[in-house]
């Protein structure tokens, strides 16, 4: 018994521990997080994946505000378009420079080059992602309220999922194959 409250209790302190840490590492970088005051800035700049329109990879996203003193908060989301789930969210504060390497970061596969785009666009796909997750990350209210002023109507891009919205008329789903295929086809009637 006193040996499983003592194991707790060292739990505990871990915890306690990494809290400290995490907060002491936030101070380092540039104070805390505020996203109510970063909302309110002008946003920078805004970049998303430039694969954003084939309907079947990861999609990334980034976009950063501005203070005029050089403060800067930034977030990031990445959305897998073949269902139109949300993956990913996170925020950040700091300077231009930590702005631009959480930016790198976001792309450090080489493989996933972004284009400037409007803040709208990553409203819109917050937006139409949200609505097809079921369980969406931890972050996403911070994610919102940096994109609160965005209007997702006036997205200059139209982002697709999967073969929801096909390319050419004669585009179809493939054919599902064996038993659990020919079960899906009876009972979904495809």
């Amino acid at each position: 018994m006193a040996d499983r409250r003592s194991r707790r209790q060292q739990a505990r302190r871990s915890r306690q521990k990494a809290r400290r840490e995490q907060k002491r590492q936030q101070r380092r970088r540039g104070g805390e997080l505020d996203i109510g005051a970063g909302a309110r800035w002008p946003l920078r700049e805004a970049w998303i994946g430039a694969d954003w329109h084939d309907g079947v990879s990861r999609c990334p996203a980034f976009a950063f505000r501005q203070h005029e003193d050089g403060r800067t908060v930034w977030l990031t989301l990445v959305v897998d378009l073949s269902d139109g789930t949300l993956l990913e969210v996170s925020t950040g504060s700091g300077t231009e420079p930590q702005a631009r390497g959480a930016l790198g970061a976001l792309t450090d596969d080489g493989e996933t080059p972004l284009l400037s785009t409007e803040a709208s666009s990553l409203a819109a796909l917050l937006r139409d992602s949200l609505d097809r997750t079921v369980a969406p990350p931890s972050g996403v209210r911070d994610v919102q309220r940096l994109l609160a002023d965005a209007d997702p109507d006036a997205s200059p891009l139209a982002v697709r999922f999967g073969f929801d919205t096909p390319t050419d008329p004669g585009a179809t789903r493939p054919r599902r194959e064996g038993w659990l295929g020919g079960l899906l086809r009876r009972i979904t009637g495809g």
